[in-house]
């Protein structure tokens, strides 16, 4: 299960959400604190369950983080192996990290700093 965060604004019972998913809910959770702390007319915001990917990371002293949706196909060991995988990217500042499902880190490729 993946988490979303929801803003609520002055004056109006709906809560609205944008296309941000957070593997989390503490992610989801910091996000939304942050966008409350953002926004003038929030009133109020809550984290909810989604079923849609995560597209998301909340990095402490970062903020948001993007998870690039492109999934690595193999994975070839020092020895030569090629090793299927399935595992996904996430973009940091500065970093690039190829992580398998279940956590293990495959690759974390260091890039240049473009400002």
């Amino acid at each position: 299960m993946n988490y979303r965060y929801q803003i609520q604004v002055v004056d109006d019972p709906k809560w609205y959400d944008n296309a941000v998913v957070f593997p989390t809910q503490a992610e989801a959770d910091n996000a939304g604190a942050s966008k409350f702390c953002a926004w003038t007319m929030a009133a109020a915001y809550r984290v909810v369950e989604t079923t849609e990917r995560a597209n998301y990371r909340w990095v402490p002293g970062q903020g948001l983080v993007a998870i690039i949706q492109q999934e690595l196909e193999a994975y070839v060991l020092p020895d030569g192996t090629v090793v299927n995988v399935d595992a996904t990217a996430s973009k940091g500042a500065d970093t690039i990290t190829y992580t398998l499902k279940g956590g293990a880190i495959v690759l974390a490729v260091k890039q240049p700093r473009v400002d």
